[in-house]
């Protein structure tokens, strides 16, 4: 059984960390262009970049995406 994400939380959690969407791409070393995918839906993050992002903005991993 595949369990279904639901929209990303990336966009909110930059904010509340005062972070651009440049920043958080220099910080996981990928483009912009990447991290404005995932913050507008166009693509689900991979397990390892979840789990980077989630690092930086010291969140949980399920704190990305709604469910």
């Amino acid at each position: 059984m595949t369990k279904r994400v639901g929209s990303c939380l990336l966009a909110d959690l930059l904010d509340k960390a005062g972070m651009t969407q440049q920043d958080l791409a220099a910080k996981v070393d990928t483009s912009k262009q990447q991290i404005n995918k995932y913050v507008n839906n166009h693509q689900v993050m991979s397990y390892g970049m979840a789990r980077n992002v989630a690092k930086i903005l010291n969140v949980a991993m399920e704190d990305l995406y709604e469910e």
